[in-house]
């Protein structure tokens, strides 16, 4: 194979003169039971500190024909999947979290393409969990004296999955189909009168069906065209989403130049969930074009895409703002063979350039330049990035809408980072990875800078034991941003508002994150295995001084004198056992324990070993569960015939 040619699967041989080959019936059952047990020191009266529980469900995988295969689950328990890495989240928009259910990472390649598919959608935190509190009835006040209220007894995170069924393959003529459908239930929230003890349940997610088709038709040259559409629809007056999309690559017959693009639309109807309004975003686009060399030492691309303002495939994908044009520059020289002392060198550069797209205002520029190279004597891996990027204006960060007149502005400034990566074939093995960006004055305002270290050590004991253990340290000196809310979703809290109406504050803050992992996984024979993780996340946030955002990124300063600083820990240790007792067939043993607080004002504190101490002293959710499943091949169990 040539690393200078594009594509892989292209450059394969083929296989002739196979005849009379009749595949066997692939048929297969995987039950499963599981049974949890959690605590939690609620230590209230009527409530309980342990809970149990006990499910069941199979996975079934059938091999229509030579070519598609049907892979389901039913009532799928996904329980004992790694936790996710909660982090502080100071920006206008969502975390994306990484996929970790088994069922939705094999064999999802179909799905994925153009980006339109987030499958931690399927299964998400309820789109109505964070309106609960809201419809709690308040206290109130009278002659006889203050009645209080209803609070929250109950809230379900998590969406409970009825089933999920994909059906992939490939023809003959090279045509890829893939369907993907996936039920969820219900989901209540549950509310308690504070005097009486009445419950009383509030819908948070209605009943939901999520569906994918996808048709990948293959072409000469490594090019392709497809057609991918999602839907989600939900029960009730609750709006409904639907996303289409077309993709294409066009390769030359040398496959040395293509031009590739994607055209998407974007339909969402009905009601806002708990609101008698309509959605806004009703109708919206995205294209994107790109064009260029895509074989040999030296490849270069040019690029252009726009987003609607209205543009949303958030309901089954995921994009982290529209209301974008975006165009880009980028160029590569790579020498593959082996030269002076380095086994390869890849370097890059790109020029980016973004505009919002209603009203059409100037966003960003950027300049980024970088390359990486392996040593040959010793296969050390090293990379360097530098990147330069003028005065930008973040429409997002104020969170302000419409987009367009209100801006945070962010100077000029330039960053360096690098990492080294050592050989893991050895027993010792490290990575280091640091960088640092430097802003220019901005009128007063001087001295902001940022600056990150991820060091990372491995070490192989023998071949069933190894080590792994990562820090991470992340340090932002002044940076402004809005300080309105600090989750990124919440609107104003009150006592800003009556302070400056609906005006948006800024602050100048310092914010220092930490981050600890370390893995143990310990191999006893190759059908049994113990892992173990444990994480702790601490992420402080201290403000200097506020100022009002006025239109075109024009501040003034305030004298705000609420505390708003505060500090997020998150602890998590997943413990697992595993048992390959049979073909396919495993039990596992899974110990959760995890931990998250939240100090604000005057509890908040930048020293990462009281923060460590608080999180361990804090009330922790622990849970043990035990899954077991079994293979069952049809093959295996049919009558042999003599």
């Amino acid at each position: 194979m040539l690393p200078q040619a594009s594509g892989f699967v292209n450059q394969w041989g083929e296989l002739t003169g196979l005849r009379g080959v009749k595949p066997p019936l692939r048929l297969s059952l995987t039950p499963y039971v599981s049974s949890y047990v959690n605590h939690y020191p609620f230590n209230e009266q009527g409530k309980q500190n342990t809970s149990t529980s006990f499910n069941g469900g199979a996975d079934v995988k059938w091999g229509i024909n030579e070519s598609f295969t049907l892979d389901a689950t039913l009532v799928p328990d996904f329980g004992q999947v790694q936790s996710d890495n909660q982090v502080l989240n100071l920006s206008p928009f969502e975390v994306q979290y990484n996929e970790n259910r088994g069922f939705f990472t094999e064999g999802t390649e179909l799905f994925n393409k153009g980006g339109l598919f987030y499958s931690r959608r399927v299964g998400a935190t309820p789109i109505g969990f964070g309106t609960v509190t809201s419809q709690a009835r308040p206290g109130t006040t009278d002659g006889d004296g203050r009645h209080p209220g209803e609070f929250v007894a109950e809230n379900p995170g998590i969406t409970r999955l009825l089933n999920a069924t994909k059906v992939s393959g490939r023809t003959s003529k090279g045509l890829g189909i893939g369907v993907f459908n996936a039920l969820s239930n219900d989901v209540y929230a549950t509310v308690q009168d504070s005097a009486t003890g009445a419950r009383r349940q509030v819908l948070t997610q209605p009943f939901s069906n999520y569906n994918i088709v996808v048709l990948d038709q293959s072409l000469k040259n490594n090019s392709y065209v497809s057609l991918i559409n999602t839907n989600v629809t939900r029960a009730g007056s609750t709006y409904d989403a639907n996303v289409t999309g077309g993709l294409f690559r066009l390769a030359n017959a040398r496959n040395s130049y293509a031009l590739s693009g994607r055209v998407v639309y974007s339909n969402r109807r009905g009601k806002a969930f708990g609101s008698e309004q309509e959605i806004t975003d009703r109708d919206g686009y995205k294209y994107y074009l790109s064009y260029g060399k895509i074989s040999g030492n030296f490849t270069w691309s040019v690029d252009h895409g726009i987003e609607s303002s209205t543009y949303n495939p958030n309901d089954l994908g995921i994009l982290f703002n529209n209301n974008n044009i975006s165009q880009s520059v980028n160029a590569n020289y790579n020498i593959y063979k082996p030269f002076w002392k380095v086994n390869n060198l890849r370097t890059y550069g790109s020029i980016s350039y973004s505009l919002l797209q209603m009203p059409t205002r100037y966003q960003d520029v950027g300049l980024y330049l970088g390359g990486n190279t392996t040593f040959t004597k010793n296969f050390l891996t090293t990379g360097v990035n530098l990147s330069f990027i003028p005065v930008t204006h973040d429409f997002f960060d104020p969170r302000r809408f419409p987009l367009g007149k209100y801006y945070v502005r962010k100077p000029a400034n330039t960053g360096l980072s690098g990492f080294v990566s050592s050989d893991y074939r050895k027993k010792f093995a490290y990575d280091i990875s640091g960088g640092v960006r430097l802003f220019a004055p901005d009128g007063a305002r001087t001295g902001r800078t940022s600056m990150s270290l991820t060091l990372s050590p491995r070490y192989r004991a023998s071949n069933q034991l190894s080590f792994v253990y990562a820090l991470s340290a992340e340090r932002n000196r002044n940076q402004i941003g809005y300080a309105g809310g600090l989750n990124g979703s919440q609107p104003l809290d009150a006592p800003l508002q009556s302070a400056f109406g609906q005006d948006v504050l800024l602050g100048r803050r310092h914010v220092t994150t930490i981050t600890n992992t370390a893995t143990a996984i310990y191999t006893f024979t190759n059908r049994m295995s113990f892992n173990i993780r444990v994480r702790h996340y601490v992420s402080n946030v201290h403000y200097r001084d506020f100022s009002r955002l006025h239109p075109d990124g024009l501040e003034t300063p305030v004298d705000y004198q609420r505390n708003r600083d505060n500090t997020f820990n998150a602890f998590n240790v997943d413990a697992v056992y595993s048992w390959w007792f049979a073909p396919g067939s495993q039990v596992s043993v899974v110990w959760k324990n995890a931990s998250a607080s939240y100090f604000e004002a005057n509890a908040a504190t930048p020293l990462y070993f009281e923060n460590l101490s608080n999180t361990i002293n804090t009330p922790h959710n622990n849970s043990v569960s035990v899954k077991v499943l079994y293979y069952l091949d049809y093959l295996a169990l049919r009558p042999r015939r003599g």
